[in-house]
């Protein structure tokens, strides 16, 4: 069995800081994958975009054992 590193809920509201709030409701999180883990840490990647079209942002987030986020653009 895995162990727990995060009770923590991922929003599109979450990614403000990338989207303009009067644009965030045409936006939805997409393709939500694992791309790395060791104790320390989780690194998911997926997508904010507008449904239907290409128009989004690519995203990778790291969460720590404490539960801290690290957030950036994937490349």
């Amino acid at each position: 069995m895995g162990k727990l590193v995060s009770r923590l809920e991922i929003d599109k509201y979450d990614f403000d800081s990338l989207i303009p709030a009067t644009e965030i409701d045409r936006y939805q999180l997409y393709n939500v994958h694992i791309r790395d883990y060791d104790d320390r840490r989780v690194v998911l990647s997926f997508g904010i975009y507008q449904p239907d079209t290409d128009i989004g942002y690519p995203v990778l987030l790291t969460i720590d054992s404490l539960g801290k986020t690290l957030c950036g653009d994937r490349a």
